[in-house]
């Protein structure tokens, strides 16, 4: 057998190369369906086939009409050499490709590399580069509504594949400040869906964290013409309060200065030493330090449990529900001297939910008869899901005997993000 090297492209523009030569378009578009079809599904059974693709034909014609196509695609295929073998075979049940061939198959590529169990920037990078668009790209067959069916379904898959791609690329590229790609990776993500807010609100606070507030004002009036030409609606209430911050030059800036309550307090460093020195007119003052280390996960809320129990007596933190303490332990050991009870852990999703509540109702017990001040010292170093808890804290304040305050050295998507949906004040002695 001669050359028989086939490269068969499915994401973006379908291309079927045979031995370095482009012989789509002398395919009729049912052969390259068929072949399509095969590839992706590894075999399919002849009765499917015939159906799939000729759904409106008795069975004797959708039968018939199959082995023409076989036969069209094969003479295509086929050299000068009589021997040279059907690039699809089958038996009596099924159709497969013939293994003699050497089949470059790009979505096999692409399954391949994202079932990889590490995934890097350098592996995200060739998975964005082996997506070339959606799956089979323009192509469609008139007739056979169950292929059209299936091709939807592939497509759908396809592109959240490559979504979850982005997203991870996203992430690294956030957690290195590299607001170019960051910027380049949303844009790509609206391109996809330009209905999803968040994807709006996402390019605005890079923008802003970048400095760039006109490109910010842009994506903003962008979000606001999409949401209402497309869907009728406004954008979300915390959304909206983006557009202050983004018409304020000085936007980290805009927490009042007032002595009136708001959800959160910054402090700058003149503000912490004061009530240091002056604790005692506060309430029972925690000082919680972010540690500028990455991919440590609960590190603020594990030194957050160190100061609850250093500071109380040991005797009031029996008091609280056992229960807490079994879900406190997942993240700090000490907890450990509290527990009651064996007990054993859940889900990952579930023991977060568990661990934001049982600390929620830790702080609520240890408040109730007197104020409690949790200072969040540089905010800029918070782990995320730590930071997810403080939101969360400050979302169920209400009937909280409890302030919470932060310092932060520069002006981080953090701070953005709780202007965002919160009331900043700023201290007043």
């Amino acid at each position: 057998m001669k050359n028989n090297n086939i490269q068969i492209n499915m994401l973006g523009s379908p291309r079927i190369i045979y031995n370095e030569k482009d012989i789509t378009d002398k395919l009729s578009y049912k052969s390259a369906g068929i072949l399509y079809y095969v590839s992706a599904n590894d075999y399919s059974s002849r009765e499917k086939i015939a159906y799939t693709f000729w759904e409106g034909s008795s069975e004797d014609a959708a039968k018939y009409n199959l082995r023409y196509n076989l036969w069209s695609m094969n003479k295509i295929f086929k050299s000068s050499n009589k021997d040279e073998e059907a690039i699809l075979e089958w038996n009596k049940n099924n159709l497969f490709l013939n293994n003699s061939y050497n089949v470059d198959i790009d979505i096999k590529k692409y399954g391949q590399e994202l079932e990889s169990d590490d995934l890097d920037l350098k592996s995200l990078i060739k998975l964005k580069s082996l997506y070339k668009g959606e799956f089979l790209e323009g192509f469609y067959l008139k007739d056979s509504f169950s292929f059209n069916d299936w091709l939807f379904f592939e497509r759908e898959k396809y592109q959240k594949k490559h979504v979850q791609v982005l997203e991870n690329l996203l992430e690294i590229y956030k957690k290195e400040k590299n607001y170019d790609k960051s910027i380049s990776i949303l844009q790509e993500m609206l391109n996809l869906n330009s209905l999803d807010e968040g994807l709006y609100v996402d390019l605005v606070k890079i923008y802003l964290e970048k400095g760039d507030r006109a490109n910010a004002l842009k994506i903003y009036n962008k979000c606001v013409h999409v949401l209402r030409q497309e869907l009728n609606i406004s954008p979300k209430k915390s959304t909206q309060k983006l557009l202050k911050i983004i018409k304020n030059k000085n936007y980290q800036n805009t927490y009042k200065s007032t002595n009136a309550s708001g959800d959160i307090t910054r402090l700058e460093s003149p503000d912490l030493d004061y009530i240091v020195e002056h604790k005692n007119q506060y309430g029972n003052l925690l000082i919680v330090n972010c540690i500028p280390i990455e991919n440590l996960n609960y590190c603020f809320m594990a030194s957050l449990i160190d100061k609850i129990i250093d500071f109380y007596p040991r005797d009031l933190l029996k008091e609280a529900r056992p229960g807490i303490w079994n879900d406190i332990y997942r993240i700090n050991t000490r907890a450990a001297d509290f527990i009651i009870k064996s007990f054993s852990f859940t889900s990952t999703e579930t023991e977060r939910n568990r661990l934001y509540y049982s600390l929620l109702e830790l702080i609520r017990f240890i408040s109730k008869d007197n104020k409690t001040i949790i200072v969040v010292k540089d905010l800029q170093f918070i782990d995320k899901y730590s930071f997810d808890f403080i939101k969360f804290l400050l979302f169920k304040r209400d009937g909280l005997n409890l302030d919470i305050m932060f310092t932060s050295s520069n002006e981080t998507n953090y701070l953005i993000e709780i202007e965002q949906y919160f009331n900043l004040s700023k201290f007043i002695k």
